[in-house]
């Protein structure tokens, strides 16, 4: 069954038009993004079968992934591609939201900055932020992407951006797509060098911060830095 089989009273799509997206339900809303069920199935119905996905809410559609999506009877390339390039969209729109910190004052104002951008990455992601002597952000850089290991994040990796750009200090931020925000072993090793490494260099760390959906930990404030 396509939309258009349905009563106009209950297509998605009319129901935009009328009301206005902020009326559309999340399986609705899905289901305008689907286009047509599958075999012996409304649109509807596969689009409750595809939000059932995420128990824990539409935040964790951005960790999806074209494999899980398919999974679904009646979901195939067209209809995953269309799904993945909507919630990729969407995460495009809230970066370009995010305006640049004039300066950082405190680990909730890199918290803000960052979130948008890494919080919700499916894979950890090492982020380097340059700053000047006046504690403003001139340049930033991911150096790393994976599980975050001293043999992954070394501190020439993290350092060489600093140089290169002048700063004055750095802070650096990755993100724990397991929600916690304990530190790891190797979290704190990594922060151990990179420390060392800058009051030899002159370009001290101000800070590491972890960052998830929904808090932040910061490694000065706790004491671990």
């Amino acid at each position: 069954m396509i939309l258009k089989d349905l009563p106009a009273s209950e297509r998605p799509r009319e129901k935009l038009l009328r009301e206005g997206a902020s009326s559309l339900s999340n399986v609705e809303l899905i289901a305008l993004l689907l286009g047509s069920g599958s075999r012996g199935e409304s649109v509807l119905i596969l689009a409750q079968r595809v939000l059932h996905l995420f128990p824990g809410g539409l935040r964790e559609f951005r960790k999806i992934s074209s494999t899980k999506l398919m999974q679904v009877a009646g979901i195939g390339p067209a209809k995953c591609a269309v799904l993945l390039a909507a919630v990729e969209f969407s995460s495009r729109l809230e970066r370009e939201e995010i305006p640049t910190p004039e300066m950082i004052r405190s680990p909730q104002s890199v918290y803000t900055y960052l979130r948008p951008k890494i919080a919700h990455l499916a894979k950890e992601v090492f982020v380097v932020l340059c700053l000047n002597t006046a504690g403003a952000l001139i340049h930033e850089e991911i150096i790393s992407m994976g599980t975050i290991n001293q043999s992954i994040v070394h501190p020439r990796e993290v350092f060489v951006s600093a140089v290169h750009h002048q700063a004055a200090s750095i802070l650096v931020a990755h993100n724990h797509p397991s929600g916690t925000l304990e530190p790891s072993r190797d979290d704190l090793a990594v922060t151990r060098r990179i420390c060392e490494a800058g009051e030899l260099l002159g370009i001290p760390l101000t800070d590491h911060l972890i960052i998830t959906q929904s808090d932040c930990l910061s490694f000065r404030e706790k004491g671990l830095l």
